[in-house]
């Protein structure tokens, strides 16, 4: 469908003279955007969403569009219009004949920059499926900011649409989170400006209590993690609104929802100066974890020494080498777990003898599945 024509089924719509507005699309997409959001599905959707990943929802296509849309490159004419402007505050002291023929210059060089990376993500094609537009996202097509776009893209809404999910698929995925996550970190935003405690609603595992799946939060921001892999929101958290506040930090795609209370979040200095340096020290993702002073000694093979070297991923540094391929570490239990167990052979634990009990406990039982039965 095209653009006038998305606009008067919209406005027949409104008018009550049809049922609905026509709104299945078919899109053809490249084999590394399809990819990504098949990935993206992954994480990003409930379980029972995930039950075939070879169908793109509706909905999500959706969301993605809703939230990028606005400040997506391929929304060309959106950001020629906010360039324009940009360049009338910088010429504010050239005389207005000159001016109007200098912003035209600027203007039209730069949408043709834009229609020129848009028009890369248009040639690549692998993919086809079908998705429904929703209401919120017609109402925009419809709109003059959505129908202005109609001279860039030759009247055709799918070309407009492929171009926007192309270049999310460019994107790093921390950014990717943040797009389809827009809603909940625009409240958590909200949540730091009013000073206001966040109630954060987490998604459920099925043998999880109602109460486990709820944190209360005095959010002191949004963070990524020293490898700039994924979002986490930090502050003071508790179990119970009213409960005892320590140093936290959620995943964001742990969360389901969250929202604004409206008890006051106030965070000393004293705590805003320890949670920083925490996160510094830990990174952001173990400030939940417990104490730092965890104490694991480990001894490397000489290829667990060279993937120890390589690894950069949760990787804590030491604190002492002893002798040859022993390292000594102070970092969370959490911490050691979650970047020694990988290592399989090419580590040994030699203390904590809890630490090394565990996983050799949990290597016995990955080997059991391997057996004849």
């Amino acid at each position: 469908m095209n653009f006038e024509g998305m606009k008067n089924e919209y406005e027949q719509w409104q008018k009550g003279e049809k049922d609905r507005a026509e709104n299945k699309q078919r899109m053809n997409v490249s084999d590394h955007a399809y990819l990504v959001l098949q990935n993206d599905m992954l994480v990003f959707l409930p379980q029972d969403d995930q039950r075939n990943l070879d169908k793109i929802p509706s909905g999500f296509i959706n969301q993605i569009f809703r939230n990028f849309r606005k400040t997506a490159n391929s929304s060309v004419a959106n950001k020629v219009h906010d360039k324009e402007i940009e360049y009338d505050n910088l010429l504010t002291r050239v005389k207005s004949s000159d001016k109007r023929k200098i912003l035209s210059i600027l203007t039209e060089k730069y949408a043709s920059d834009l229609m020129e990376e848009a028009e890369e993500r248009l040639k690549e094609k692998g993919n086809s499926f079908s998705f429904r537009i929703d209401k919120d996202n017609i109402q925009y097509l419809a709109s003059e900011d959505g129908q202005a776009e109609k001279r860039y893209y030759k009247d055709n809404i799918t070309h407009y649409l492929k171009a926007v999910i192309e270049e999310y698929a460019e994107l790093p995925y921390a950014e990717r989170e943040c797009i389809y996550y827009k809603e909940m970190v625009d409240e958590i935003d909200m949540s730091v400006k009013d000073k206001k405690v966040l109630k954060i609603f987490l998604k459920k595992g099925r043998n999880e209590s109602k109460k486990s799946s709820i944190k209360y939060m005095k959010v002191l921001g949004c963070y990524r993690d020293k490898e700039y892999l994924y979002n986490y929101v930090a502050g003071l958290m508790s179990d119970d609104r009213k409960g005892t506040w320590s140093p936290g930090a959620i995943r964001l795609t742990s969360m389901a929802s969250c929202e604004r209370l409206e008890q006051p979040a106030f965070i000393s200095k004293e705590n805003v100066e320890l949670i920083i340096a925490l996160m510094k020290k830990q990174g952001v993702q173990y400030i939940s974890a417990g104490s730092n002073d965890y104490k694991v000694v480990v001894k490397f093979t000489s290829r667990g020494e060279k993937m120890y070297q390589r690894v950069l991923h949760l990787r804590p540094l030491y604190i002492n080498k002893r002798e040859d391929k022993v390292y000594e570490f102070h970092c969370s239990k959490f911490q050691a777990e979650s970047y020694f167990f990988k290592f399989g052979p090419e580590v040994r634990i030699l203390e904590p003898v809890s630490l090394a009990e565990e996983f050799r406990n949990r290597y016995m039982a990955a080997a059991n599945q391997y057996l004849p039965k």
